[in-house]
C-alpha cells in the first residue's frame, strides 16, 4: 500500500537538510586545507585565527547533523535549522574578519547562508536570517572603520578601504540590497518549489487511495475457500504491489460440484490485476450460462465449454500481448471424483499420503495453452486440439497444492526458494491441515528470502482429501 504519513515528511525533510548539510561540511573542510595550505606555503601569522573559527564551525556542522536525526517534527527541523544558521552567520563573521573580508567583499559569504536559509525556512524565518546576517556584518564594518577592532588584513595587507568613509557606506548599502533581495528572490523559489512538492504529494496521496480501493475491491473478488464435503481447502494471495494478477476462485457448479481455478496473469501490478478481475468475471459468468442452458453435461464438457468461452471472451475483450496462465479443477462431492485442465500452468504438486512423498501429478492429458495464447496459434485455445480435461484420482489424505511461480522464484539474494525446497516442504507438512500447509509454505519463504523485495505474486492454494462426514 502506497502511503505518505507525517512521519514519511520528517524523514524526508531530515535527509534533505542532512544533504545540504553534508555539502557545507566538506566545502568546510576544503576551506580549511586551503588555509591550512596558505599558513605553510606563505606564513600567515592570522591564519591560525581562522583555522580556529572554521574547526568550531565544523564542530557546529557535526553537532547539527546528530541533532537533526533527532527530530520528530517538520517545526523542530525548522527551529533547530535557525539555530544553527544563527551560529553559523557568528561564527562566520569572525572568519570574515580575520580574512579581511570588509575590503574584498565578505558579504558573498553571507549570501550563502541567506541562500540555505531560503530553502530550509519559511519566508519570515529567512528574512531574520538575513537580518542578523545585515546586522553582523555591518557591525564588523563599523567597528573596524572606528577602531573599535582592529583590522586584519589577510591577501593584500597594503590596503585601507575599511576607513574610507565612501567605500564603508557602499559596503553597507550594497549589502543590505544584496542580503534582502537575495532572501526574497530566495524565499519565492522555494516557496514554488514547495507549492510543487505539496502538489505532488498530493497527487500521491490520491494514486494511494485509488490503488487501496482497487486493492479492496481484489480482496473481495478472492473469496475465502468454501467449505465443501470431502475437502479441507487454504488459499492465500500476496501481491508484489498495490494489486496482483495472481487469482483463485471457488465456484459452484451445480449437481454437487465445485469448481476450481488458480491463475498467473503475465506480470504484475495494476494492468495484471485488471486482466485478472476480467478473467475471474468471465469465468463466473460463462459458468451461470452453462448451468442454465438446460443441458447435463459431463464434468469434463463443463471444463471444456467453460474454458473455451473465457478465452474467445478475453481475446476479444483484451486481447494484446497478455495472457494468463491457468489451472481448472472440477471436484463432484458425489463421487470424490476430480477433473482437470492445465493451460499452461504446471504449478501443481501432489502429496501422496501412502508414500508420504510431494510429487507432480502424472498427467495423462495434453498440456493446452494459456488463455488468450490462442490467437497466436490455431483456433480452440490448444494447439489446434480440443480442450480434454483429464482425472486426477486422489485419497483420503491426499493433497493437492497449487501455486503460481513467484513461489518458487521468490530470492535470497542468491538463489531462489526453488521446486526441491517446496518439495521437501510439502512433504514436511503432508499430514498438517489445509490451512497448516498454507502458513508452513509462507512461513519457509519468508525465512529464506530474509525479507527481501517480493518481486512476483505469489498465490498457494492447498486442497486436502478428506473423509467425509456424510
Amino acid at each position: 500500500m502506497l502511503t505518505f504519513s507525517e512521519a514519511d515528511e520528517v524523514r524526508a525533510e531530515i535527509q534533505a537538510q542532512l544533504r545540504y548539510n553534508s555539502a557545507r561540511g566538506w566545502v568546510l573542510v576544503g576551506f580549511w586545507l586551503l588555509i591550512f595550505v596558505l599558513r605553510v606555503l606563505f606564513h600567515i601569522p592570522v591564519a591560525v585565527e581562522i583555522l580556529l573559527g572554521l574547526s568550531l564551525w565544523l564542530g557546529a556542522n557535526v553537532v547539527y547533523a546528530a541533532r537533526l536525526r533527532r527530530c520528530t517534527s517538520v517545526t523542530e527541523i525548522q527551529t533547530l535549522t535557525l539555530g544553527y544558521l544563527v551560529l553559523e552567520l557568528v561564527l562566520l563573521t569572525g572568519c570574515v574578519h580575520f580574512l579581511g573580508g570588509v575590503e574584498w567583499s565578505g558579504v558573498l559569504f553571507y549570501g550563502v547562508v541567506v541562500a540555505d536559509a531560503s530553502v530550509a525556512l519559511p519566508p519570515a524565518r529567512t528574512y531574520l536570517v538575513a537580518t542578523r546576517a545585515v546586522l553582523l556584518f555591518s557591525g564588523l564594518v563599523l567597528a573596524e572603520y572606528r577602531g573599535v577592532i582592529p583590522h586584519r588584513p589577510f591577501f593584500l595587507p597594503g590596503l585601507t578601504l575599511h576607513q574610507d568613509l565612501t567605500w564603508v557606506t557602499l559596503t553597507l548599502v550594497s549589502t543590505l540590497g544584496a542580503l534582502l533581495y537575495m532572501a526574497h528572490a530566495g524565499s519565492r523559489l522555494a516557496w514554488a518549489l514547495r507549492h510543487q512538492r505539496e502538489e505532488l504529494r498530493l497527487a500521491y496521496r490520491e494514486k494511494a487511495r485509488e490503488l487501496e480501493l482497487a486493492r479492496s475491491v481484489q480482496a473481495r473478488l478472492l473469496k475465502a475457500p468454501p467449505t465443501i464435503p470431502g475437502l479441507d481447502i487454504a488459499a492465500v494471495n500476496l501481491p508484489a504491489s498495490e494489486c496482483s494478477g495472481d487469482f483463485f476462485c471457488f465456484m459452484k457448479a451445480g449437481e454437487g460440484r465445485h469448481l476450481l481455478a488458480v491463475g498467473d496473469v503475465a506480470g504484475h501490478g495494476v494492468p495484471a490485476a485488471l486482466t485478472m478481475s476480467a478473467t475471474m468475471m468471465a469465468i463466473e459468468l460463462s459458468l451461470q450460462s452453462l448451468n442454465n442452458n438446460g443441458h447435463r453435461p459431463t464434468s469434463g464438457e463443463i471444463l471444456g465449454d467453460l474454458v473455451r468461452e473465457v478465452d474467445q471472451f478475453l481475446t476479444r475483450r483484451i486481447g494484446g500481448e497478455s495472457f494468463v496462465t491457468a489451472f481448472f479443477a472440477l471436484y463432484d462431492e458425489r463421487d470424490a471424483s476430480l477433473v482437470t485442465l492445465d493451460l499452461g500452468h504446471s504449478h501443481v504438486l501432489a502429496y501422496i499420503a501412502a508414500s508420504g512423498k510431494a510429487v507432480p501429478p502424472r498427467w495423462v492429458g495434453e498440456r493446452h495453452l494459456p488463455l488468450m495464447a490462442s490467437q497466436y496459434v490455431s483456433a480452440n485455445g490448444a494447439n489446434g486440439h480440443e480442450l480434454r480435461p483429464w482425472p486426477l484420482r486422489i485419497e483420503p489424505g491426499d493433497t493437492l497444492v497449487l501455486y503460481t511461480d513467484g513461489l518458487v522464484e521468490a530470492r535470497n539474494g542468491k538463489e531462489e526458494y526453488g521446486m526441491k525446497r517446496l518439495r521437501e516442504k510439502v512433504a514436511e507438512l503432508g499430514t498438517c491441515s489445509a490451512k497448516e500447509i498454507v502458513h508452513g509454505l509462507m512461513e519457509s519463504v519468508t525465512q529464506f528470502t530474509g525479507g527481501s523485495v517480493q518481486r512476483d505474486d505469489v498465490t498457494v492454494v492447498v486442497v486436502k482429501r478428506v473423509a467425509s462426514s456424510r
